[in-house]
């Protein structure tokens, strides 16, 4: 609805918002999940103090970041965008650490219960304030004052259900916390640059006409991205209490998580290389033509993302900080120079090639460091079991496309096909597809129930 340039231009707002928020962030989500995983009653010194930090370093990074936009352009509709935008970033990253004390106490479904009440008030008033003839610039302001109503909401719950309180804030503990949190903060400092970069460098170079097609393609995969990430996130206190009390569990959780992403990667990956113009095209209409190529090449990338993810809240979990910062470190160095060489003359696709790249460098770097310690023959015979069974379902995409376009029919049989290989290559059986069904099912109830109550 908002046309290639405008969704380019909020897509590079989003992006320049993230770079510059970096800092901020400072590690402090995966310090609060690990540490009141283990010690819940730091929680109410960790909410004060974490907080007036993180919005202390906000207010400079929010002058950089309008003065890179002055100095890129001088636009004053653009410095507005980019303005809102980081704020909607900066108060939607601080109920990502509210939502952080959830995780650590393993309550998923207050956490849960926020992000979709966000979600869809994002969805509800964009759609209000798009269908009502107003641009680009509302749009932004109304995702700014839902993200304040559901930060006051989360902060709300955290008060109510666990009972916080707020304590006086003593800056001695707060530079004990900062000083705690740097190797945590390092890492999420160039994971974030990592997920932001090439976006950043397309915008400055090319646009945001080129940006919007590059941002429909990546948003696809970002809303792929949605199932590490979250996996992660949700083992991460558990694997976090098991490096101290137990290595061979420890190492039982992680290899059973890689086993499940890789069963889930693979043909995702295939389903977006295969049917991407499809999706693009019912999702962002033809106007997004140019996106298809992009998707293809992303979609190279899923694999070794979901394996990083996991890969690094594994590191994180075992306090080895230092090995995480050096696969980020490689991956930024090679984001950057790669985007540096394809962009100027490749635009949009050279920043496609960019990032994956880049994600099978950090892949590469990983299996390297972590062969060894983490690793073993059944997470091989996994993948290859993954593969074959995602040759079959490859087969069975193509054969069903000279037949109809449907695309959830081309979406559910080949991934009927690709289970019933799984089963016959006994690497799942029957029962496991039947609990995740149970699951997904009693999920859902939950929510709806919760939703009512």
């Amino acid at each position: 609805m908002l046309g290639v340039e405008s969704y380019g231009l909020l897509a590079f707002a989003y992006s320049l918002s993230l770079l510059c928020l970096v800092v901020p962030s400072f590690g402090f989500d995966s310090l609060a999940v690990r540490e009141l995983a283990r010690k819940p009653s730091r929680a109410s010194r960790f909410l004060v103090h974490i907080s007036l930090v993180r919005w202390l370093f906000n207010l400079p990074m929010a002058g950089v970041c309008l003065l890179i936009v002055l100095l890129s352009s001088g636009d004053g509709g653009r410095l507005f965008i980019v303005l809102i935008v980081f704020l909607i970033m900066a108060t939607q990253q601080h109920m990502q650490f509210i939502c952080s004390f959830f995780r650590a106490f393993q309550d998923v479904r207050r956490e849960t219960f926020v992000r979709i009440l966000l979600a869809f008030l994002w969805l509800l008033t964009g759609i209000m304030v798009l269908f009502a003839g107003f641009g680009l610039g509302p749009f932004v302001s109304s995702r700014l004052a839902i993200s304040i109503l559901c930060l006051g909401f989360a902060i709300f719950l955290l008060k109510k259900d666990f009972g916080i309180v707020i304590e006086k804030f003593r800056w001695r503990y707060a530079k004990v916390l900062i000083r705690t949190s740097a190797p945590l903060a390092l890492f999420h400092i160039l994971s974030m640059s990592f997920n932001s970069l090439n976006l950043v460098i397309l915008g400055l170079i090319k646009g945001d006409t080129a940006t919007g097609y590059y941002s429909a393609a990546e948003k696809i995969l970002t809303l792929l991205f949605v199932i590490p990430v979250s996996l992660a996130w949700a083992t991460f206190p558990l694997l976090s209490k098991q490096w101290p009390d137990s290595h061979e569990t420890f190492f039982g959780t992680y290899r059973k998580t890689i086993r499940y992403l890789l069963l889930f990667a693979i043909p995702i990956s295939i389903g977006a290389f295969l049917s991407g113009e499809k999706v693009i095209v019912l999702l962002f209409g033809k106007e997004f033509l140019p996106s298809v190529i992009l998707i293809k090449i992303l979609s190279l990338s899923i694999v070794p993302f979901f394996i990083t993810q996991i890969n690094n809240t594994a590191l994180l979990s075992m306090n080895k900080q230092g090995t995480a910062i050096q696969g980020m470190i490689l991956g930024l160095i090679v984001i950057l120079i790669s985007s540096l060489i394809f962009i100027p003359h490749l635009g949009p696709v050279g920043s496609a090639l960019s990032w994956t790249i880049s994600t099978f460098a950090v892949l590469f770097f990983e299996l390297y460091v972590l062969f060894w310690s983490l690793y073993c023959k059944d997470t091989f015979l996994t993948f290859f079991r993954s593969a074959f069974a995602g040759c079959i379902m490859t087969f069975a995409i193509l054969l069903l496309s000279r037949v109809t376009t449907i695309l959830s029919i081309l979406v559910s049989i080949p991934a009927l096909l690709y289970i019933g290989m799984l089963i016959l290559l006994r690497e799942i059986k029957l029962y496991e597809v039947i609990l995740a069904l149970i699951l997904l099912k009693n999920m859902v109830r939950s929510l709806i129930k919760k939703r009512c109550e």
